[in-house]
């Protein structure tokens, strides 16, 4: 399935050559045990390998009374001035993955762009 998906999504990105590296918006552990895998993550891996980028994991994900929160995960190269894809697999309200952004931005990360494979919902994004 995540190859089929993968290569619809590569084709998509239309810039490629300006996309530095590859990560995605990761799943908590127990979320994706439940699910059989953190679905973003195989998505992310098969759009770098056509896109012929890396792939790296930029981001960690820490659950708290709060709700989801991510911070940039330890040892990982963010790279000032860089041009990451943040896959993810599906897009509710755009909150998580604006979340996943300002992390990223606040690095080092010069800009984002998000690709996902399905929208969930007719509702309006919100990038806050």
């Amino acid at each position: 399935m995540w190859p089929v998906i993968g290569a619809e999504l590569a084709a998509r990105v239309g810039a490629a050559g300006e996309v530095t590296t590859v990560t995605w918006v990761p799943t908590p552990r127990v979320r994706a045990h439940r699910r059989g895998g953190d679905h973003a993550a195989h998505l992310a891996r098969d759009v770098a390998q056509r896109l012929g980028r890396d792939c790296v994991r930029q981001l960690d994900v820490a659950v708290s009374s709060e709700g989801e929160r991510y911070v940039p995960a330890v040892g990982c190269r963010h790279v000032d001035g860089a041009t990451i894809l943040l896959v993810d697999d599906v897009l509710t309200s755009g909150r998580t993955a604006a979340r996943a952004a300002l992390v990223l931005r606040a690095s080092g990360v010069r800009d984002v762009w998000l690709a996902v494979a399905a929208r969930a919902g007719s509702h309006a994004l919100l990038a806050a």
